[in-house]
């Protein structure tokens, strides 16, 4: 058997039952989590019924996580196959997970487009230039290159500032109130070098955050300030390093991470219900 008997009975307690489990991914950074319910259980394999949003977000991962009252902590397990007519997941290699995915208080998002920031711990240092790799209201993730990364600088505990832009959509119904976060002078040039890389282009196929789907989007790029704790870093992929930063709270900050949190989150279902258009059509063609 491909895993703990508890988790067996479980499964088992479960078949039929509406409105208790839930599956739950994460596309994007961006969480997903509708109901389910499990079908049938034929030997190590599981088959789950959800949205197809959610079958979806399972097949891209290749894994998915079971959540209920009754289970302590999440349970993760791997898809094997699935059926998107029939919105079916089919699930297999079941084991408890200690991680922290459905503990997420904030949600938090990827950029669309790579988002280059300054970083650094005194003004009296050179700024580093980071990646923006996601993003909350209370919470940041950098990615630093690993021939800049300096244990002692960015160790946990550390205060760091970082600068990036940020392309935000305005609203031309109303005066947009959120103003550019003002740089200090030192940074100023640096950005006017990278500037070409902090103006993401922006994708015109997505509706706009207002509503206004046949209207061009107005995008601008916005500076931001923030500054935080390092909460965590580790080594990453590609010869980086993945710094986790708690956000320190900043009034001013607050308003344009907000707006461009909600334009993702956008952008990103758009581009799931894209994907699903796709792949219905696509399956619908093979088997008419």
């Amino acid at each position: 058997m491909a895993y703990s008997e508890d988790i067996w009975i479980l499964l088992q307690r479960m078949v039929g039952k509406s409105d208790i489990v839930r599956l739950i991914n994460v596309y994007k950074a961006l969480p997903v989590a509708y109901p389910a319910i499990i079908l049938e259980i034929q030997e190590d394999v599981v088959c789950v019924r959800s949205e197809a949003t959610q079958i979806l977000c399972a097949s891209h991962e290749g894994y998915t996580y079971l959540q209920w009252e009754t289970s302590p902590t999440l349970i993760k397990a791997r898809v094997s196959d699935v059926d998107f007519i029939t919105n079916q997941v089919f699930l297999t290699d079941f084991a408890y997970d200690a991680g922290y995915i459905g503990k997420r208080i904030q949600v938090r998002v990827k950029p669309n487009k790579t988002i280059v920031g300054l970083v650094y711990k005194t003004e009296e240092e050179d700024p580093v230039v980071c990646e923006i790799a996601d993003l909350s209201l209370d919470g940041i993730g950098l990615n630093l290159m690993d021939n800049v990364y300096n244990p002692a600088v960015y160790s946990v505990g550390s205060k760091l500032t970082v600068h990036f832009r940020l392309p935000i959509e305005m609203d031309p119904d109303i005066q947009d109130r959120i103003v550019t976060m003002p740089y200090s002078p030192p940074l100023e040039k640096d950005y006017r070098l990278f500037h070409h890389i902090y103006v993401p282009s922006p994708l015109m196929n997505y509706p706009s955050i207002w509503g206004k789907i046949t209207s061009m989007r107005d995008i601008n790029s916005r500076g931001c300030t923030l500054q935080g704790i390092v909460m965590n870093n580790r080594s990453g992929a590609n010869q980086c390093y993945r710094l986790g930063m708690q956000l320190i709270t900043n009034r001013l900050a607050h308003p344009l991470l907000s707006k461009y949190i909600v334009q993702r989150q956008t952008e990103i279902i758009h581009e799931i219900r894209q994907t699903q258009d796709a792949i219905y059509r696509l399956v619908s063609n093979e088997k008419s």
